[in-house]
């Protein structure tokens, strides 16, 4: 095989190589924005379950208690004090479900823009390998006109 050959063969197998390596590293870019995305929503769904759960507690626990005042302390539910005590678990029931209905979102923003990123990254890596191509190819040119040069003035 003839240099100017294997020069060729070596740019075509650098090209074929940078255009593999970036569709492949874009792919999986693209797989791990799914996989944020996805992440987003499984968020979204275990956030609504916790406060179903947290709710239904919150129910049963209340039961709990009105009985108690009832039976064991003989104190009636429309006593101030109870409902001062009743109310006041509300509140502190209502803040827990802002709290998490707040960390929830952050965490399905935070998982958004890693989607987004990723996304981003898949696009860079198809240009970095475009670049990467004709950058093998310019490099085949600018080696053979110095070496067809250089042979020519033998």
């Amino acid at each position: 095989m003839d240099p100017f050959t294997m020069a060729l063969v070596g740019t075509g197998l650098q090209m074929f190589s940078a255009s593999k390596s970036a569709s492949y590293g874009a792919g999986a870019a693209l797989q791990n924005a799914e996989l944020a995305l996805i992440d987003a929503e499984l968020l979204e769904v275990q956030a609504k379950q916790s406060a179903f759960l947290r709710r239904k507690q919150f129910e049963q626990e209340t039961a709990v208690n009105e009985n108690m005042f009832m039976g064991v302390m003989n104190r009636d539910i429309s006593d101030p004090s109870v409902q001062a005590f009743l109310k006041r678990q509300k509140e502190i029931i209502a803040g827990d479900e802002r709290r998490a209905s707040a960390q929830t979102s952050m965490q399905k923003i935070s998982k958004q823009i890693e989607a987004a990123s990723e996304k981003t990254r898949s696009k860079n890596l198809i240009r970095s390998g475009k670049v990467s191509m004709i950058s093998s190819a310019v490099t085949f040119g600018m080696n053979y006109k110095k070496t067809k040069g250089f042979t020519e003035f033998n």
